[in-house]
């Protein structure tokens, strides 16, 4: 049998708390939890998150509806939703986290 490590655990556990859930809704807006690419020092979160995205899609060579994409670390798949928007590819999210 396979035993998850303290670090697993440890990690799941802040994900799937309401106090973390509360946070990345409130600071980030429930879309996204990564850090983005400012234009300024005052640019909302959200934008720059997006931009995040939009440029690492960027590097990719041909993301359309044919293109299948592994999202690994997803969070709550605000990512991934904006691909599959974008492109019309099909996401695939895997996550830690129960919650998000």
């Amino acid at each position: 049998m396979t035993t998850k490590s303290n670090a697993v655990e440890r990690a799941e556990a802040y994900y799937d708390s309401s106090e973390a859930d509360a946070f990345y809704q409130t600071i980030w807006g429930g879309q996204d939890i990564h850090i983005g690419l400012y234009v300024d020092d005052v640019e909302p979160i959200a934008g720059a998150s997006r931009r995040t995205v939009d440029s690492m899609a960027t590097r990719l060579v041909d993301v359309n509806e044919t293109t299948h994409v592994l999202d690994l670390g997803a969070g709550y798949g605000g990512s991934a939703r904006h691909l599959a928007e974008r492109f019309g590819c099909k996401v695939t999210c895997l996550n830690l986290s129960d919650a998000e």
